[in-house]
């Protein structure tokens, strides 16, 4: 596999990475939102209740723990980490240009060196993607890259769906079902963080 693949593929996962980070971003604030949200509407339910002291003391307890999970998440700093990304994966498309341009006309070990080294400073630059940004990449370019190409032979009466010649890698049986796994993983766990507050409710009155 030639450098200009390498890049292009480690490109694609931190485009990846980033859409990852703005979606935490966004993600966490409106589960901090819901969450005092319903924090404050429970409290101002039970607020003339005389014998709901004990969930009055809970829901004190759970709003402070509302403003430790916002000074964690704001110290995760996804809007700042996904700028850094971005500017990696943009320095990263010129450089694809320049190393397939290379392989095209000669494959010069100078320029290649060159180019290498540019490389190895733009992913230091910023945090490295994780393997499953890679794998959604991966499985996201090949299946929205299928096209169908028709077949050659006059003799044949079908075309035949082939991926499209930008594609050099393709997922494997094991990398699709990790592609799957990581939204079902995913919806799992925002399901459980929205409904959080209702489930610490009931517990209270039961």
């Amino acid at each position: 596999m030639g450098l200009s693949s390498n890049i292009w593929w480690t490109r694609k996962a931190r485009i990846r990475a980033e859409k990852r980070l703005l979606s935490n971003s966004f993600q966490s604030q409106l589960l901090l939102l819901w969450y005092s949200f319903f924090s404050v509407a429970v409290s101002i339910y039970y607020l003339n209740d005389p014998q709901s002291q004990i969930s009055a003391t809970y829901w004190v307890a759970y709003s402070v723990l509302v403003l430790v999970m916002s000074c964690f998440i704001n110290g995760l700093s996804f809007k700042e980490r996904a700028s850094l990304i971005k500017e990696c994966y943009i320095g990263l498309k010129s450089l694809h240009l320049k190393a397939k341009h290379n392989e095209e006309n000669g494959d010069d070990k100078v320029t290649l060196s060159i180019i290498s080294k540019d490389y190895e400073q733009s992913l230091n630059a910023c945090e490295n993607h994780t393997d499953e940004d890679y794998v959604i990449a991966l499985c996201t370019d090949y299946w929205s890259s299928n096209n169908t190409i028709v077949n050659a032979d006059p003799t044949a009466s079908t075309s035949k769906p082939l991926p499209a010649s930008t594609i050099t890698h393709v997922p494997r049986t094991y990398q699709k079902i990790q592609f799957f796994f990581y939204f079902i993983k995913r919806l799992i766990a925002l399901s459980f963080l929205y409904a959080l507050p209702v489930i610490i409710m009931c517990w209270l009155k039961s």
